[in-house]
């Protein structure tokens, strides 16, 4: 996470220098060449250029190989979590006062007909398309 945010600062803060740095070149360049010196003057310039915009463009490829990096491992994390059948959020200890939730009856209380008991894990809909959370 931190090559990832180092990557990304550095990306940002030296692509705003380079691209002012690049305008204010740029705006120094003859507006049509017609001498071998202004042709050269751009030639010089664009490879000025180059150079400037090759740390921007590495941090910017470290950044985006790291963000792939981070992504994967949440991923993996998280499907390490339900592997482990973990619920999403956490669930009272038995004993533990409960607060109650609109609609789910508090502990000892009867359930409603027609309501199913209240579970600790959302119940799973069937997959459908357009996500993968089926709700």
């Amino acid at each position: 996470m931190y090559v990832w945010w180092a990557a990304w600062l550095v990306f940002l803060l030296g692509e705003r220098l380079v691209s002012r740095a690049d305008g204010e070149a740029y705006d120094r360049l003859p507006e049509a060449p017609f001498t071998d010196a202004g042709y050269q003057a751009y030639v010089d310039h664009y490879r000025d250029s180059v150079l400037r915009n090759t740390l921007p463009a590495v941090a910017c490829v470290v950044a985006a190989v790291a963000l792939i990096v981070l992504v994967r491992r949440i991923s993996t994390m998280q499907e390490a979590r339900i592997a482990r059948a973990m619920p999403v959020w956490p669930v009272a200890a038995p004993g533990w006062p409960v607060l109650p939730v609109l609609g789910v009856p508090a502990p000892g209380e009867p359930v409603p007909t027609g309501l199913p008991p209240a579970s600790a894990v959302s119940p799973q809909g069937a997959p459908g398309a357009g996500g993968t959370i089926g709700a």
